[in-house]
C-alpha cells in the first residue's frame, strides 16, 4: 500500500463533495478534463498518464454515486447499504428487548441500549442534556472507542483457537464475522462501518503486505463508506467520525513516544507507577487530540464547546470500557447461579457510577 490508496480515496470523496454541491455535478468534471489533458499532453510519462485517469475518473465516479442518490436512483452498493440498514433495525429491536434482562431500571436499561448498540431514543431529555453539558455525547454515539473495545473482547474471547492448526486465521474469521453481526446489530452507523471496516483492512492487509499503515486504512474505509452511503459524506456523524481518527492517527503517536521519552528511566526503575501513568497519558492525549481535531467541526455545527471534556473522558471511558466487558460477561455467564446475578449486579452499579459521574461533571 502507498500513497496512492489515499490519493484514490480524497478523488473519489471530493466527487461527492462537488457533485452535492454543484447541480448537476458534471459541469465541475468539464474544466478538470481540460486540466488533465494539457497535462497529459506536456508530459511522456505513461504512469501519470494513467494516475490522472485514474483519479478523475473516481472523482466521477463520485459526482455520479452522489448525484444519482440525491435523485433517488439505486446503485448496487447503495442497495446494499439500505439492506444492511433494513436488517439493522429489526436486529436493533431485538437487541433492545434482550437487554431489558440484565438492567434493574428504565434509567439504567436506556444508558445501556445507548452504550451498547447505539439506541437513545429511551434517555430521558436531562439524561442526554447531562452528557451533552459534561462533554460525553460521544460514549452514546456508537464510535471507534466501543468497536476497538468490542473486538478487544471477541478476540480474547477466540484465545484457545490459537492451539490448533491454522488457528490464528480462524480466530481473525470469527473475530471479523462478530464483528460485523455486531455492526448491523448497533444501526450501521458511519462511525461504526468506518471503525469495522478499518480493523478488517488492516487485519486483512497486515497478513498481506509487510507493513501497513493507519492512513491506508483510513483512506480505503472513507472510500468504501462513500460507496455505500455518499450522502452520509455531508453529515455531521461521518465529518466527525473521520476528523477524530484522523486527529488520532495524526498526534497520538508523537504524544505517546514524547512520554516515553521524557520517562525511559522512571519507567525502568518502577515497572507498575510507570505503567499506570502511561495509561493514564494515553487517556489524556486520546482525549486531546480527538477534541483538537473536531473543535472546528463542533464550533461551526454547535457554536461551543464542552469544558470538562478531558475530566469527563478520564473518568467515563474507563466506565464505558468496565460496562462493555461486564455486558459481554453477564450475557454469557447469566446463566450460572450465583456468578450471573453478580455480573448483572455489577453491570448495574457501574451504568448507575457512570450517569451519577456525568450528572455530577455537568453540574
Amino acid at each position: 500500500m502507498g500513497r496512492g490508496c489515499i490519493t484514490y480515496s480524497i478523488s473519489f470523496i471530493a466527487g461527492i463533495l462537488a457533485g452535492n454541491l454543484i447541480a448537476p455535478g458534471f459541469w465541475i468534471c468539464t474544466p478538470l478534463l481540460a486540466i488533465f489533458t494539457f497535462l497529459l499532453l506536456m508530459t511522456k510519462k505513461k504512469a501519470a498518464i494513467f494516475l490522472a485517469i485514474a483519479h478523475l475518473a473516481l472523482f466521477t465516479a463520485g459526482v455520479q454515486a452522489i448525484r444519482l442518490s440525491m435523485d433517488g436512483e439505486s446503485l448496487p452498493p447503495h442497495k446494499l447499504a439500505s439492506t444492511l440498514r433494513h436488517k439493522a433495525g429489526n436486529m436493533q429491536d431485538i437487541a433492545e428487548n434482550f437487554l431489558k434482562g440484565f438492567t434493574s431500571t428504565p434509567q439504567n436499561h436506556a444508558t445501556l441500549c445507548a452504550l451498547a448498540v447505539g439506541i437513545k431514543a429511551e434517555m430521558s431529555p436531562s439524561s442526554k442534556k447531562a452528557y451533552s453539558q459534561a462533554g460525553a455525547m460521544h460514549l452514546l454515539a456508537l464510535s471507534g472507542l466501543h468497536v476497538g473495545i468490542i473486538y478487544s473482547i471477541f478476540n480474547t474471547l477466540t484465545i484457545p483457537l490459537i492451539t490448533i492448526p491454522g488457528g490464528g486465521s480462524l480466530r481473525l474469521a470469527i473475530s471479523m464475522a462478530f464483528l460485523l453481526l455486531y455492526m448491523v446489530a448497533s444501526g450501521c452507523s458511519p462511525s461504526v462501518v468506518r471503525a469495522c471496516t478499518m480493523i478488517f483492512l488492516y487485519k486483512i492487509s497486515a497478513k498481506k503486505f509487510r507493513s501497513t499503515r493507519n492512513w491506508d486504512a483510513i483512506a480505503l474505509s472513507a472510500l468504501i463508506a462513500g460507496a455505500l452511503a455518499p450522502q452520509e459524506v455531508t453529515g455531521i456523524g461521518f465529518q466527525l467520525s473521520y476528523a477524530a481518527v484522523i486527529g488520532i492517527a495524526a498526534l497520538y503517536p508523537t504524544c505517546r513516544k514524547s512520554f516515553m521519552q521524557y520517562t525511559g528511566n522512571i519507567g525502568a526503575a518502577h515497572g507498575i507507577v510507570y505503567k499506570i501513568a502511561l495509561l493514564i497519558w494515553e487517556n489524556i492525549s486520546l482525549s486531546l487530540c480527538c477534541q483538537l481535531a473536531t473543535l472546528p467541526l463542533i464550533l461551526y455545527h454547535f457554536g461551543e464547546s464542552a469544558q470538562f471534556f478531558l475530566i469527563t473522558n478520564l473518568m467515563a471511558i474507563p466506565l464505558v470500557t468496565c460496562i462493555l466487558y461486564l455486558t459481554t460477561a453477564a450475557i454469557m455467564l447469566h446463566w450460572i447461579p450465583l456468578l450471573g446475578p453478580f455480573l448483572i449486579k455489577c453491570l448495574n452499579v457501574a451504568i448507575e457510577l457512570l450517569d451519577s459521574s456525568i450528572q455530577f461533571i455537568s453540574g
